[in-house]
């Protein structure tokens, strides 16, 4: 069902819209930043903070929406691998979401390319608004409660 869903959310998708994998440093990479900068919907530090981290592996830092060469949307994206019962997994956390308003229905695009990798995705603390379309594509909501002690 939710390969079927992806497929006609994709047959849905403007035929001006291109999606491309940014990585840290390259071309697109500072195209990326200039938009991150310009947009008023998350604050560009803390996005920045993000993104540098992200530059630690060989691994996408995001995901740009691109509609007649002009960027008009970005996911960020957040590799790291897990190990468990000496096998690694790919986890990917995925962060400030953001599209321009008029691009907004096709904000999906984003991510369903990434669905059909090999990859265990993560979005914590998404808002409202993503929480339904992240369920139509199989995210499952989890709760964690912890408490931290300090000494």
């Amino acid at each position: 069902m939710k390969e079927k869903f992806i497929e006609q959310l994709n047959l849905r998708a403007s035929k001006n819209l291109t999606f491309e994998e940014v990585r840290y440093n390259d071309n697109k990479y500072f195209k990326t930043l200039k938009y991150l900068n310009n947009q008023k919907i998350l604050k560009f530090n803390e996005i920045k903070k993000i993104l540098d981290q992200s530059s630690l592996n060989n691994l996408p830092i995001g995901n740009i929406l691109i509609n007649n060469n002009q960027i008009v949307g970005f996911m960020g994206t957040f590799y790291s691998y897990k190990k468990k019962d000496d096998k690694f997994f790919l986890l990917c956390n995925i962060h400030s979401w953001i599209v321009d308003k008029r691009f907004r229905f096709n904000s999906f695009f984003l991510l369903s390319p990434l669905l059909n990798k090999d990859i265990n995705f993560t979005a914590f603390t998404p808002v409202n608004s993503l929480v339904g379309l992240l369920s139509k594509f199989g995210f499952t909501k989890k709760t964690y409660y912890y408490k931290t002690l300090l000494n």
